[in-house]
């Protein structure tokens, strides 16, 4: 089995949408999908502009908890798959 790092690339097109809006928002040349928010420099600011992000990209109504319980793109990513499967 391969491990995960940090700098792993995005492997999904979730996680593709969810890394892009975190580089815009963060400003970050790059996000590995196992990289955490705060670790990335992640604020309060930064969530807020994240979510509003999400949930318009995806048509969500994601909260900040949710938002902060999952601190990866990987993570977002899963749960938002999760959300949105039939």
């Amino acid at each position: 089995m391969a491990q995960s790092s940090a700098a792993d690339p995005p492997a999904t097109l979730t996680e593709q949408r969810v890394a892009a809006i975190w580089i815009d928002v963060l400003e970050t040349g790059g996000a590995g999908v196992n990289a955490g928010f705060l670790a990335l420099g992640g604020d309060s600011v930064h969530a807020m502009r994240i979510l509003a992000r999400l949930n318009q990209t995806f048509g969500l109504d994601l909260s900040l908890r949710d938002l902060m319980n999952l601190p990866t793109i990987r993570q977002q990513a899963a749960f938002i798959d999760r959300i949105l499967s039939p």
